[in-house]
């Protein structure tokens, strides 16, 4: 019989969580619910998850248990978790599912090993995950983000042509910010024109191909950095500020903000029907590059569910699952510009009875 690549995967996961518990001293019955914790957030870094948000959820929740004098698992109640669930009602759903997730985890780990009987987590009304539809910039839009600016040289100079590098490299690319920031000079193949990424998020690596149009650019951008700050050394970040550091993904948001207030584009997410409609951000170069990506598809008519698995892997998505929200997305988008069409023809147009 065949053995599939998860269950490889699965197999070499149980074996390190073996291995870890048997090169570590037995937990103490009377351990605390604090090092309990600790001890599942590093199991979680040995077996290669980096749990850093996750891990302060987890500690999050243990805090608010131990302001309760809940400091041992045989103390844990349904009783404090519903009190936990309702200390976090302000948050949105997503916010809320997204903490609940990292509890539940951490729970059914206690009740695995024995420490608890079972999970209260099972017992919490569960609050409904509306509907998400991510800002997808038109290509109008776009023009008027990647209207590159006419400076020659100075610090403001090079702080704009920065910005609009990263703008253009994002939604050429469908790159995430951090998957840009977190490059270092020899993550980039000059030769080959490549663009290496490491343990991006979920872990992934992969290769992406660049453009012509794309290698131009950054090529452009690493002859100004050059006059400006001398040759960079191969382990050097890709991209620097005015001052030679490392680009900060927070940073870049407030400033690609700033642009979109300039333009008169910015906007806040809204709900209508129990749909959340966000609003336009850094991240939505990515998904504009996506929905732009599998718009042109259409229109030349290829076969766009087949070029699925393409697009997944060059996002680096960890399921293909998350690649097809972009097909939604998109049937969005046409019925929208097909409504619009339809209203500008009758206005000009219109039908007589």
């Amino acid at each position: 019989m065949n053995t599939t690549p998860a269950q490889l995967d699965l197999c070499a996961a149980l074996e390190k969580t073996w291995n870890y518990y048997q090169s570590r001293v037995q937990s103490s019955p009377t351990q605390g619910l604090d090092a309990l914790a600790e001890e599942f957030i590093q199991l979680k870094k040995y077996l290669g998850r980096r749990y850093l948000a996750v891990g302060d959820r987890i500690r999050f929740f243990i805090k608010f248990l131990k302001q309760r004098k809940i400091r041992m698992a045989r103390q844990l109640t349904t009783e404090a978790v519903v009190e936990f669930s309702k200390s976090r009602a302000h948050l949105r759903t997503s916010s809320w599912l997204t903490e609940l997730n990292a509890v539940n985890v951490f729970l059914e780990h206690l009740k695995g090993t024995g420490k608890i009987e079972c999970n209260p987590c099972i017992f919490l009304a569960q609050r409904r995950r509306p509907t998400y539809v991510p800002y997808v910039f038109s290509h109008d839009e776009m023009l008027r983000i990647l209207n590159r600016p006419a400076l020659k040289s100075g610090q403001w100079a090079y702080i704009k042509h920065t910005q609009w590098t990263v703008w253009f490299m994002l939604y050429a690319c469908g790159l995430r910010v951090s998957d840009l920031t977190k490059r270092n000079l020899k993550d980039y193949d000059r030769e080959k024109g490549v663009l290496q990424i490491w343990k991006s998020k979920f872990g992934k690596d992969r290769l992406i191909p660049l453009h012509l149009a794309s290698i131009k650019v950054l090529e452009d951008y690493m002859r100004r950095r050059t006059l400006r700050f001398g040759s960079p050394a191969l382990d050097d970040p890709l991209m620097v500020n005015d001052r030679g550091k490392r680009l900060v993904a927070h940073k870049l948001s407030l400033d690609f903000r700033r642009l979109l207030r300039k333009l008169c584009m910015y906007r806040r997410d809204r709900f209508e029907h129990g749909v959340q409609y966000g609003g336009p951000r850094l991240h939505s170069l990515r998904h504009t590059f996506a929905v732009h990506r599998l718009l042109k598809w259409y229109r030349e008519g290829a076969e766009v569910q087949k070029k699925l698995l393409l697009l997944s892997t060059y996002m680096g998505h960890s399921s293909i699952v998350h690649t097809e929200v972009y097909l939604r997305i998109t049937s969005l988008v046409l019925r929208e510009a097909a409504r619009r069409f339809s209203k500008t023809w009758e206005t000009q147009f219109p039908l007589k009875p």
